[in-house]
């Protein structure tokens, strides 16, 4: 099954959102956090901090841990402004 991440769904990096998310698809997969762990190349004490609200993960962790769950594609909003020069 192919799942999108859409721009709306940007906004669920770290949020409560995400780590239902994530908490749910541990569940529907039989994953365990030390699995997810390995597949972020992180510790599971790391997998838990983020689970528990307590630390935040890096886009690009968050990447390979939806990556991991069966997410395919994440797009994201991204908006790049030129300095003004005077």
């Amino acid at each position: 099954m192919n799942r999108v991440v859409t721009p709306n769904m940007a906004s669920i990096i770290a949020t409560d959102e995400f780590i239902r998310i994530v908490k749910d698809e541990m569940e529907k997969q039989n994953l365990t956090k030390e699995q997810i762990a390995r597949v972020a190349h992180v510790s599971r004490k790391t997998i838990y901090a983020w689970l528990n609200g307590t630390n935040t993960p890096r886009l690009d962790s968050v990447a390979q841990i939806l990556a991991a769950l069966g997410y395919q594609e994440i797009r994201l909003p991204l908006t790049i402004r030129e300095e003004e020069t005077e």
